[in-house]
């Protein structure tokens, strides 16, 4: 660490660097000590970026030896295995080389080479860089990759979250991003050149006109300030004002609604008075499409609790299309005040807390689920809103000091959905490594080179008939071997079986696009797993004999 540390300064020195890079790289190629090496660190990195050409030429052709000529051992003296570590310090050298100018296309190479079983090795670094930085041969290769074998593979095994997703089965109070499905498949195409599936404006509310109520909880309900971290929370609502939410509201004279005034979004608040600049961690660059704290703040939200409500009319609604709410209170951990929004009387989504650990950059807000489907596509939807001031920006800490703060508007998107149809359910089957009773006899926690040595099934994509097994067939039992199972007993029922019935068809499907089968075979798509068909005749019938699977590294 001391002679790395010592050195960086002049990593990317011309004076020198011909004489530093390759000792650097010699070090890394022989070393298995993750405190020392863990491939370039970031300061040499930024000196070899900042450097010429002729610097960053040597940085990739070093980094290509020593990720190629990498002399680590993948058991230590004593006999422990050391596999992990070993693949850690490629994946570091890896991570290396992708970082520095023209190493991207040095990696594609290599990678290929060392793992000529996986369709992108290392794809994380590939999918995550610029693509101003490829090549022309990678540009011209990463295309065809995506589209043909990692967007196929991605469907395959995420097909049940993503048709949960596309048919609104979801909510979460963060709608799209790293933990959708959809927005994943999204990324692989946008980075393939097709940008036509990203999210889109669907109802620009950000500057709308609304009914407004702003008001201070009765004085049994108040807190001090140095008591909540943020105040969303039940509370006493003026009187004649408990249905503020409902559709019909302003319809009814026994209703408060002549205590609502009108008001353009955003609203805001800082120090008891309106804000000229960001709240809530947010910085002059909070101007979209990711956040939008930074925008100009339009009427001044006066007390703690904030109600808004509005009619707004609904352009027509896309058929292949998904739908969301963006709440647009800052996008950052500790943002936000905890929220509850309503569409046409019923609740969408309840937020009662601000932003989390681990949520910033999300898109905040709501699914337009399918039970919401029908509410705007109507033409015409009503919104409710409560939401509530807070006195620090933390996500975890009460504040110290009274520092009253709110901003708040919302938004609705749409979404074109991308192709996840079973033609790239089916295609996956021959992309995607299956495991298998034959694999899972090898592996053996005692041997992990043995273990990752296993070859995993792989289908052709030809399928082989086998007359005796079409049909539809049930599940009847489970035996832990053939020779148990006894026609002329009496069996008890199988325990979580993988399907309980399963025709077989003449073109090797089976009435489950996740379910295929080829002369013995039957392949899970769900667990791309593989399952030996066994047929045997006892006692004058047929009986198909389906191993049970659940192959996996603990089995």
């Amino acid at each position: 660490n001391a002679t790395l540390t010592a050195l960086t300064p002049v990593a990317g020195d011309e004076r020198c660097y011909k004489r530093v890079l390759p000792a650097i790289g010699d070090l890394i190629r022989k070393n298995q000590r993750v405190s020392v090496t863990r491939g370039l660190a970031g300061e040499i990195r930024a000196k070899i970026k900042a450097a010429g050409p002729a610097v960053q030429e040597l940085a990739a052709e070093t980094l290509e030896e020593t990720f190629t000529g990498y002399a680590g051992s993948k058991t230590a003296p004593g006999g422990l295995d050391t596999t992990s570590t070993f693949e850690f310090h490629l994946e570091a050298i890896a991570g290396s080389l992708a970082d520095v100018p023209g190493g991207l296309d040095v990696l594609y190479e290599i990678a290929r080479q060392r793992k000529p079983n996986e369709i992108l090795p290392y794809k994380e670094f590939f999918l995550n860089a610029d693509s101003s930085r490829f090549g022309p041969k990678l540009k011209k290769a990463i295309q065809p990759i995506i589209m043909e074998e990692l967007i196929p593979e991605f469907v395959g095994r995420n097909r049940a979250k993503l048709h949960q997703f596309a048919a609104g089965e979801v909510q979460s109070g963060y709608a799209g991003g790293s933990r959708d499905a959809i927005d994943g498949l999204v990324a692989l195409h946008d980075r393939a050149g097709h940008k036509e599936y990203g999210w889109k404006m669907f109802m620009d509310l950000r500057n709308a006109k609304w009914t407004y109520h702003s008001f201070d909880p009765v004085p049994s309900e108040q807190v001090p300030f140095d008591q909540l971290i943020t105040r969303y929370r039940k509370v006493t609502l003026p009187k004649d004002m408990d249905k503020w939410f409902e559709t019909a509201f302003e319809g009814n004279d026994a209703n408060n609604h002549g205590a609502f005034k009108w008001g353009k979004s955003p609203f805001g608040h800082y120090m008891g008075k309106m804000p000229t600049g960001p709240v809530h961690k947010c910085g002059a660059g909070c101007t979209g499409p990711g956040c939008y704290g930074a925008t100009k703040i339009n009427s001044f939200w006066e007390k703690e609790v904030l109600l808004l409500r509005q009619h707004f009319k609904v352009p027509p609604v896309k058929p292949g299309h998904r739908y969301r709410l963006r709440i647009n209170d800052g996008n950052h951990v500790g943002s936000g005040g905890g929220h509850i929004i309503y569409i046409n009387g019923e609740p969408l989504i309840e937020a009662k807390t601000c932003n989390g650990r681990g949520s910033g950059g999300l898109p905040k807000g709501a699914y337009i689920t399918r039970e919401f489907m029908d509410d705007l596509s109507g033409g015409n939807v009503c919104i409710a809103v409560m939401t509530f001031l807070r006195y620090n920006d933390k996500y975890k800490v009460k504040p110290s000091s009274p520092v009253p703060q709110g901003k708040f508007s919302l938004h609705i998107e749409e979404q074109k959905l991308p192709p996840m149809g079973d033609d790239l359910v089916l295609k996956s089957a021959t992309l995607v490594p299956m495991l298998s009773s034959e694999w899972q006899i090898k592996q053996d926690p005692n041997d992990r080179e043995q273990s990752a040595s296993a070859v995993k099934f792989r289908w052709d994509g030809q399928f082989i008939a086998t007359p005796e097994i079409l049909g539809s067939w049930k599940v009847i039992t489970e035996v832990a071997e053939i020779a148990e199972f006894d026609p002329a007993k009496k069996v008890g029922k199988a325990r979580n079986p993988l399907f309980s019935t399963m025709t077989f068809k003449e073109d090797g499907r089976t009435e489950d696009p996740t379910w295929l089968w080829s002369a013995d075979t039957l392949m899970d798509l769900n667990k791309y797993q593989v399952l030996k068909i066994i047929p045997r005749t006892l006692a004058g019938n047929l009986y198909l004999f389906i191993e049970a699977g659940g192959f996996g590294t603990r089995n």
